[in-house]
């Protein structure tokens, strides 16, 4: 069922995009190994439910998934989440400045 779902998420149709990442984001228990499909599904659907799935795993890569939509437009859900993560999503939103 994950699976369809995820595909779902992804596809062409729009009101099933979003009614699968609602589904997928109440689906619980994601770990690092799914954050490429879940950043997939985020892609599909700037500012989604899902990125609240995003910021319950919380690694790193999680957290460059949330900026990277949040840079594409429609904050959406993901500004909030990366509000919500609070200090460790600074340095990939506001990267340290490169010395000459």
């Amino acid at each position: 069922m994950r699976r369809a779902l995820l595909r779902r998420a992804v596809g062409a149709d729009s009101r099933s995009r979003q009614l699968a990442d609602l589904l997928l984001n109440a689906w619980g228990d994601w770990t690092q190994d799914d954050v490429p499909e879940l950043a997939e599904v985020l892609a599909a659907n700037h500012g989604g439910m899902i990125a609240h799935a995003l910021g319950q795993i919380g690694t790193p890569d999680a957290i460059k998934a949330l900026v990277n939509d949040l840079r594409a437009g429609d904050p959406g859900q993901s500004d909030y989440v990366l509000s919500k993560i609070g200090r460790p999503a600074v340095p990939f939103l506001f990267p340290p400045a490169r010395r000459s």
